[in-house]
């Protein structure tokens, strides 16, 4: 259900939309860790190779997904949170739109160029042909990948961050039994191993799509909302929040200030399901950081969690409650 992350206590509000992210960023492994043990234990150590040396290409159109979560995510939230459902709707099928203009290129683009970039990385002749092969399949099945990102920022941008965790702990799952049965029943090789993942994503991708189209729909707007929008110059005056935030550096050594200056105490009430899910991400970073960042420590992660409960909690009343969204009964 569409929840409304303006009202109760804010550091409940924030771990109980957030615990479900973490988890999601679990089970999103698990599909390459399903695909790499099957494969080097059923089938081989070159099946393995060949498996972990297309992940480092599948990374690319993995960042591109995300990419297309966050943008989404930010501007249905802030329509969202404005009550302008309209302009939400609109949003929403605008991002669709563009995303699978995206796919098609780098769909095309990976067919056609990925013997190259398996050159371009050294791919061993002995792996090269089942690289290729999971490479392809991987490929082809990006189109679930993409949407089902697509369909996750939006499940955020509407407060509801349990149900894409459900699909993802699902599908993951479901893969590992998958790619056994393709591989020690079906003898299909590292060509198991991806069909199993295209088959595994395409379900959760479709059931994703599937549920925020019946969770809009009941979402009622003024007027039709026409399907595709060109960007708005004056967004970033409208909304500065969603354009005007400032992005945060893993170089900056002060996680309070940082999340002060990035989303500030008085931010309004549109932006609260947006700065839930970038307390969240700063979070992460903070678990990262101390890897490659002198003076950096995990401890960070909680100065980032507690300043975000305490810029929530620094919100007046007033401004923490706010309308139920109008559901669709005629239309």
């Amino acid at each position: 259900m569409n929840r409304d992350l303006t009202t109760g206590k804010p550091e409940t509000v924030l771990w109980n939309f957030c615990v479900p992210l973490f988890g999601s960023i679990i089970f999103q492994q698990l599909y390459n860790i399903a695909d790499s043990f099957v494969a080097g234990k059923l089938i081989g150590e070159n099946a393995l190779a060949a498996v972990g040396n297309s992940y480092e290409i599948t990374l690319i159109f993995i960042a591109f997904a995300f990419g297309c979560n966050i943008g989404c995510s930010v501007i249905v939230s802030q329509l969202f949170g404005a009550r302008e459902y309209k302009n939400m709707k609109t949003a929403v099928t605008t991002s669709m739109i563009a995303s699978a203009v995206l796919c098609a290129v780098l769909v095309t683009a990976g067919v056609l160029g990925g013997s190259w970039l398996l050159r371009v990385i050294r791919t061993p002749e002995a792996i090269f042909a089942d690289s290729k092969l999971y490479l392809d399949i991987y490929i082809w099945g990006f189109p679930f990948l993409l949407f089902y990102n697509v369909s996750t920022g939006i499940f955020s941008a509407l407060g509801d961050s349990r149900t894409p965790f459900f699909f993802l702990a699902a599908s993951s799952t479901a893969n590992i039994a998958v790619d056994i049965l393709f591989v020690a029943a079906f003898h299909m090789g590292v060509a198991g191993v991806a069909w199993a993942t295209f088959l595994c994503q395409g379900v959760s991708c479709i059931l994703a799509v599937t549920v925020v189209g019946k969770r809009l729909s009941g979402i009622c707007a003024e007027e039709k909302a026409p399907l595709f929008s060109f960007p708005d110059k004056n967004w970033a005056k409208i909304h500065p929040n969603s354009a005007g935030s400032r992005r945060l550096s893993p170089l900056d050594t002060d996680a309070g200030s940082r999340l002060n200056t990035a989303c500030p105490a008085k931010t309004a009430t549109a932006s609260i399901p947006m700065l839930t899910k970038h307390v969240m991400e700063m979070a992460m970073v903070e678990i990262s950081e101390p890897f490659w960042v002198p003076g950096s420590t995990p401890a960070a992660f909680w100065a980032v969690m507690a300043q975000g409960i305490r810029i929530l909690d620094a919100f007046p009343a007033s401004e923490q409650r706010s309308m139920p969204v109008t559901p669709c009964t005629g239309k």
